[in-house]
């Protein structure tokens, strides 16, 4: 199972949902 993808996913929603709390 390729972890690197998976940080990567991992990271992409992290900073979205952050975004969307942010406002």
């Amino acid at each position: 199972m390729p972890r690197r993808c998976d940080f990567a996913f991992w990271q992409l929603f992290y900073r979205e949902t952050m975004y969307f709390s942010h406002i």
